[in-house]
């Protein structure tokens, strides 16, 4: 009987015998066969049966068309096929009853074949859309009981679809939900996370991570914020391209508690990530993490009525969370003590850094209902590499450096190791000078030639960096490019150095024409060489300053190529464009296929400094080095430049295994712009010793 029922159709059509022929045929074919010959009766039918398939049959057209236009407004065709049967066999009829929304159009006499072909059509149809539909209603139950909010984010239209629970996580309601724009949970990421999650996404996206599955907070409209891990799975077309992102996103409060007053994790969450960052650190020598402890000063609230410091504790923990960076982990763990986890931090200053952003951020007056209040506040900090045993050891400790932050009064943030803070302070110290340097062009640049031995003559300069320190001192990169661990500094500064050798050297060149040949090239660190604006402000300078960007050579090594070897290819070809060549630097320090290097078409191989200058290798080996550098050279039709000429013996040596370009200390040290003048004056020849 099952079976029957899923093969119902419903004939509505005048008696007699076309009709009666009709059902004959179809039952003779396992159909089971419902009648009715008023189309009044069909919807309360369709209401009373499992209908499948319904065939119309009428010799008013007009009737048809309307019962087929009204069942339309309820019933897909897909839901409900529908077949017309008429004696009208002409174009128009036809178009017209499809127009209307029937799926099959049969004209009388009726063929038997052709009539339950088009009904077996139809139950296929119908099939597969109870099974899509069973499936969505299956799909729509699990995000139902998952506590996870779910989302499908089509990468081509830029649209996506999340479930209630993701607008349930950020308190959004019905009305306000965007169901169709991608911005409805990405935009509400914490503005620290936010970067980092983005590009966990496209490198996702891009294939150079093969898991998404990361940590993050989600801003609410009261200003707090829920954790939730993000976990995703791409979909790729037959090329590769990612064309959907489907996921969840889980809040970690399923599994630990939060605080009622502030929204932040609770203290065993807290205690729990403590813990596991220890046992990491004790792992990993190069694992750092520090403990904020933020103790409220409680003579600074005594007074206040429970709405009004539930509404302080509130203000300061969202204070925190605008504060605080993308690791970072804010937890409430007293009654008025707030604790920040700092995940990988890159030195024990970064501690003390978003400690005393986070001070600055908290001096600020509150604002309340009788006026504005001042809370006294103070820090605590301690850090990983002071070898704690126990997580409550830690705590401790940034909780009693807390209490001498405050003992302090004129110090909001206190480090548990004295000597550590000091350490902390100088570096804070000298990155502030390096701000001042970069501000006040405190930068020089020196030359250090290239030298044609056997001609003696300079027939290019390598542009050193230098920082005039204001104390007088002229100090080399060695000692404060260490702190350059990001592109606030390095970037500026490189971009400085280019600007200032260019304009020098476009002075040197107007006083005393450089040779023809004549080349000026700059050390490129990977992040200089892959910022979007060196070609543009090398172009800019040049412009500037009237220089010919084709004497201009950008070393770079080989382990910066094999970071994106495409990318570098395409900024190589753009750089070429203008003139500007590369040249590989430390040639032979790490593996990079001989293929590839035939692409770049570099203008020189350079030798690495530190095996020419080794005290372990002798001197036949320094020559066997160099001389195979040579050879991969001429094999390449470019230039060879030794780095590391530090006595006569060594560039002599060179010179006559056919070396004649040579840099090194052999020919004196850097010079400034008014030795280069002298040299220029020289005709670029050296003076002999």
């Amino acid at each position: 009987m099952a079976d029957e029922n899923l093969k119902q159709i419903l004939v509505v059509d005048e008696p007699g015998a076309d009709r009666d022929l009709l059902c004959k045929q179809l039952r003779g074919h396992n159909f089971q066969v419902i009648k009715s010959d008023d189309n009044l009766e069909v919807v309360p039918l369709l209401k009373q049966n499992d209908i499948r398939v319904l065939i119309v049959g009428s010799k008013v057209q007009e009737d048809v068309l309307h019962l087929i236009k009204q069942l339309r407004r309820s019933h897909n065709q897909a839901e409900l096929p529908i077949i017309v049967i008429s004696a009208l066999s002409s174009t128009e009829n036809r178009v017209a009853a499809w127009k209307a929304g029937a799926n099959y159009y049969i004209a009388k006499p009726v063929k038997e074949d052709e009539l339950v072909a088009k009904v077996n059509l139809c139950f296929r149809l119908n099939s597969d859309y109870s099974l899509i539909k069973s499936s969505e209603e299956r799909l729509i139950l699990a995000m139902q009981a998952v506590n996870g909010g779910i989302f499908d984010w089509d990468l081509q239209t830029k649209t996506m679809f999340s479930s209630p629970k993701i607008y349930e996580l950020l308190d959004i309601s019905n009305e306000s939900q965007e169901a169709d724009s991608s911005q409805n949970w990405l935009d509400r990421l914490h503005e620290e996370d936010r970067r980092s999650i983005n590009s966990e996404i496209e490198n996702y996206l891009k294939g150079k991570i093969h898991k998404l599955d990361k940590q993050c907070r989600l801003l609410r409209p009261d200003g707090t914020c829920r954790w939730v891990s993000l976990y995703g799975v791409v979909c790729r077309d037959k090329n590769g391209k990612a064309i959907r992102l489907v996921g969840s996103l889980n809040d970690i409060g399923s599994s630990i508690s939060y605080d009622n007053v502030t929204g932040l994790p609770g203290s065993h969450m807290f205690y729990d990530l403590l813990e596991k960052a220890m046992v990491r650190a004790i792992r990993s020598e190069q694992y750092l993490f520090g403990l904020l402890s933020i103790d409220i000063d409680p003579q600074s609230t005594d007074k206040l009525t429970e709405p009004n410091y539930e509404k302080i504790l509130t203000d300061i923990s969202r204070r925190l969370q605008l504060s605080s960076r993308a690791s970072d982990f804010l937890s409430r763990i007293g009654e008025n003590r707030f604790a920040v986890l700092l995940d990988g931090l890159h030195d024990i200053s970064d501690a003390l850094r978003v400690a005393r952003r986070i001070s600055e951020a908290l001096a600020v007056p509150f604002e309340m209902p009788e006026g504005d209040l001042n809370v006294s506040t103070s820090i605590g900090i301690a850090v990983s590499n002071d070898n704690y045993d126990s997580p409550e050891e830690l705590l401790e400790d940034a909780h009693q450096a807390s209490l001498s932050a405050r003992a302090s009064g004129s110090r909001r943030a206190c480090m548990a190791n004295p000597k550590l803070q000091e350490q902390a302070e100088q570096r804070l110290k000298r990155e502030k000078e390096l701000y001042d340097a970069i501000a006040g062009q405190q930068f020089v640049a020196r030359y250090m030639p290239i030298v044609d031995v056997t001609t003696n003559s300079v027939v290019g300069v390598e542009t050193l960096l230098r920082w005039r320190h204001p104390d007088g001192k002229l100090l080399e990169p060695e000692e404060f490019l260490k702190l350059c661990d990001n592109d606030r500094f390095i970037l500026p500064i490189g971009s400085q150095l280019i600007k200032l050798a260019l304009g020098q050297l476009a002075d040197v060149n107007q006083a005393a024409s450089l040779p023809e040949q004549f080349s000026v090239s700059f050390n490129l660190e990977a992040r200089q060489f892959y910022d979007p604006d060196l070609l543009n402000n090398i172009l800019l300078s040049c412009e500037d300053y009237g220089f010919a960007s084709e004497r201009i050579r950008l070393e770079i090594t080989e382990d910066v190529l094999n970071n994106d070897f495409a990318k570098a290819s395409a900024i190589i070809g753009k750089c070429a464009e203008h003139g500007i060549k590369i040249v590989i630097d430390k040639f032979g320090s790490t593996s990079l296929p001989i293929a590839d290097l035939i692409t770049l078409n570099p203008a020189a191989l350079k030798t690495d400094y530190k095996l020419l200058t080794s005290q372990t290798l002798s001197l036949e080996q320094k020559l066997r080095y160099s001389q195979l550098c040579k050879q991969i050279a001429d094999f390449l039709h470019c230039q060879c430049w030794v780095n590391g000429a530090t006595s006569e013996e060594l560039s002599q040596s060179l010179s006559g295994n056919g070396l004649k370009l040579q840099e090194g200390y052999v020919f004196g040290q850097p010079v400034n712009r008014h030795a280069l003048e002298s040299l220029a004056e020289a005709g670029y020849l050296l003076k002999k010793n």
